[in-house]
């Protein structure tokens, strides 16, 4: 192993372990941060700000007129009722507020239930949210599984796509003069994302670009540069050349049709092919793990901070209903 490869490994060791650590330290932080947090708002270290909170909900509603109150939470009829039975037996505090006088005032605890609908509908937006990151997830996972088992390509109904791996295809070998003659100018950058789709021999014609697959099951994309008919098989015979390469390889020299994956369609997406070979490499997969985990830490510690948050808040609610008096302004 000569110095260069050995740094090579090295760097890629240390990226490694540093992804790792990072998703770990990261993830252990808001762990300790919920657990925290918890604790802070189960001791009460948080009643004034909440309750502060729940004077500001109180004053809000009794800024609306009960029609508009109704329709901002819900328009379903059934609600409409419960909410009017709730308003029946009023009950009043907050003595020294100037409306107190002019409207009903509901019970601070009961208050809360005005806010169910506005929750559900948070909840429901962020259920969204959580399926659409988690279906991004999943689709680069099935993708680059996809490449991982499938022979580094990924298909999708009678198309085929695969990542360049070289640079075969990117410029131009100066001794192809085919190339200029024929205005041939759809190489293909090296990592690049292309698709490759089914076709009929008949269809076939010299300087296609298209994919094959050669002994070993890889598969290939050049230039048909030759077409060569072979009367006692009957058949055609196709000679390949990259781009950039001098001269055909010994593989390419005499491929028949049934090797044939597809024919370039022209789309080509540099970025998603990087983002691929990336992802597939070993340090991609551990980087898409420790991201998944991270998300899954992240999510866990805000719901045990909200629950705990909304526990808190019916206390608070409940005794300064009954009481008047939690020790805070």
């Amino acid at each position: 192993m000569t110095g260069s490869s050995r740094l090579i490994d090295v760097a890629f060791y240390v990226a490694l372990f540093t992804i790792i650590g990072l998703a770990i330290t990261f993830s252990l932080l808001f762990f300790l941060y919920a657990r925290y947090k918890r604790k802070h708002i189960k001791y009460g270290h948080e009643d004034e700000k909440l309750l502060k909170e729940l004077k500001r909900k109180y004053k809000n509603i009794l800024s609306k007129d009960d029609h508009d109150l109704i329709d901002t939470y819900n328009d379903d009829s059934k609600y409409q009722l419960e909410y009017a039975d709730r308003v029946k037996n009023v009950e009043t505090f907050l003595y020294n507020h100037p409306e107190v006088e002019k409207k009903d005032k509901v019970r601070l605890a009961k208050l809360l239930n005005l806010d169910e609908e506005k929750e559900k509908r948070r909840k429901k937006r962020s259920r969204i949210y959580t399926i659409i990151f988690s279906s991004i997830f999943i689709v680069i996972i099935i993708l680059i599984a996809s490449f991982k088992f499938n022979g580094e390509c990924f298909y999708l109904g009678d198309e085929t796509y695969i990542v360049i791996k070289t640079g075969s295809m990117e410029t131009v070998n100066d001794k192809n003069t085919y190339i200029k003659e024929n205005n041939l100018k759809n190489q293909i950058t090296q990592f690049s994302l292309i698709g490759l789709k089914k076709i009929k021999e008949e269809d076939i014609k010299v300087y296609d670009v298209v994919g094959f697959k050669n002994d070993e099951g890889d598969i290939i994309v050049h230039r048909i540069i030759r077409i060569n008919y072979n009367s006692e098989e009957n058949k055609n015979y196709y000679t390949f050349q990259g781009d950039a390469n001098s001269a055909s390889n010994k593989y390419e020299l005499a491929v028949s049709y049934d090797k044939f994956v597809g024919k370039y369609t022209g789309f080509n997406n540099y970025g998603l092919g990087v983002l691929i070979t990336y992802l597939k490499s070993s340090a991609g997969i551990v980087a898409l793990c420790s991201c998944i985990f991270f998300l899954v830490t992240f999510n866990y510690s805000e719901d045990a901070i909200d629950k705990e948050y909304k526990k808190r808040f019916r206390y608070v609610a409940d005794v300064y209903d009954k009481d008047k008096d939690l020790g805070v302004i």
